[in-house]
């Protein structure tokens, strides 16, 4: 596994000056997969919205729990896709705050009021970002399984 993970990253090398530009480009890439993973889990969001509703009056009523059945299995992949694609986030975000940790000392260090003002947009995007994630980890985690009797158990526990 190590050789692929070296082979992969000759083939991408590029030429990187300084750990600033490494940390600079580390950024910007999970800059843009943290806006990939937000646009993933609004496209999943919007099955949600369709079941949410009706979720309540079936875990009351006993006679729609086949309805409750086959909604989750109709939620079990996207709900499973949108609790990882949150967990990732999260995983992201907590690598993204160390990336901005250290570029903010070296702008600091070289008074780059440039690097530092792109920094201040990434901080709010992250900040914004980091809310919404946990949100969503907090609706799905009857979903973190790929089973349909431990989602359907944990959506039919009481509050």
């Amino acid at each position: 596994m190590v050789r692929w993970w070296r082979r992969w990253g000759k083939r991408k090398r590029r030429s990187v000056g300084s750990s600033v530009e490494l940390d600079r480009a580390s950024l910007e890439r999970a800059f843009r997969r943290l806006g990939e993973i937000a646009d993933e889990i609004a496209a999943s969001g919007r099955v949600f919205e369709a079941v949410g509703a009706q979720r309540q009056r079936w875990s009351k009523d006993a006679a729609a729990h086949e309805a409750l059945t086959a909604s989750v299995n109709r939620l079990l992949v996207p709900g499973f896709a949108a609790h990882t694609l949150a967990q990732e986030g999260t995983a992201l975000l907590r690598l993204m705050s160390v990336r901005l940790s250290a570029l903010r000392s070296a702008y600091e260090a070289s008074d780059e009021r440039r690097g530092l003002a792109w920094l201040a947009k990434i901080e709010s995007s992250v900040k914004e970002s980091e809310p919404l994630l946990r949100g969503t980890l907090a609706e799905t985690a009857p979903y973190g399984s790929l089973s349909a009797e431990r989602v359907l158990a944990s959506l039919l526990r009481p509050e």
